[in-house]
């Protein structure tokens, strides 16, 4: 992520590893694309206990919130997150429902570096889950796994969350159906 010279793209479960955070607002800001796919409502309840780094909803919108200043208004164009759309799906489903969620954990950065493998970007999965991946320096093969995760799922097309904080809404404004928001209330 700090060596990206044009975007990166990630698709994990879960992400709020509190070292990667900074490090995307800083690619942002040196105006990398940054775009990346988690699920609503995965494991929210993990991610909330004290010392996890939260649910993705409250990520994406610290985020956001993050780039609120004038001087960040064109790093927010560049902060795209998206929430896990199936291919079936016309809109993100709360993970509770149970109807689908997605186990990919992947980054591409600068279209030829792909990381790959079983680790989440979250806190439980950097410091105690000891869970691996492997890199690979490919601009073919990479260029394959995005390709395959477009044409599998609609999370590009219609799982878009908001950039002014980071929550997706249907047409009418809506948040998913058992969304729980930025703010989790006392598990926040």
């Amino acid at each position: 992520v700090r060596n990206a010279t044009s975007d990166i793209f990630i698709q994990t479960p879960d992400l709020n590893a509190a070292p990667l955070l900074p490090e995307l607002l800083g690619a942002v800001r040196r105006g990398i694309q940054v775009t990346y796919y988690v699920c609503l409502g995965y494991n929210d309840a993990g991610e909330l206990l004290p010392f996890q780094g939260g649910h993705n909803e409250g990520v994406a919108n610290k985020l956001y919130t993050s780039l609120s200043s004038d001087e960040d208004a064109a790093a927010r164009k560049l902060l795209n997150i998206h929430y896990y759309t199936a291919k079936d799906q016309t809109a993100p489903i709360h993970d509770s429902f149970k109807q689908r969620s997605c186990h990919v954990k992947l980054m591409i950065v600068d279209g030829h570096l792909g990381i790959m493998g079983n680790g989440n970007q979250d806190t439980q999965s950097w410091y105690h889950s000891q869970e691996v991946n492997i890199m690979l320096d490919d601009a073919e093969v990479v260029g394959k796994w995005r390709q395959g995760i477009e044409r599998n799922q609609n999370t590009g097309k219609l799982g878009k969350a908001s950039n002014v904080d980071g929550i997706w809404r249907d047409a009418q404004g809506n948040q998913a159906k058992g969304a729980i928001g930025p703010n989790a209330g006392k598990m926040s």
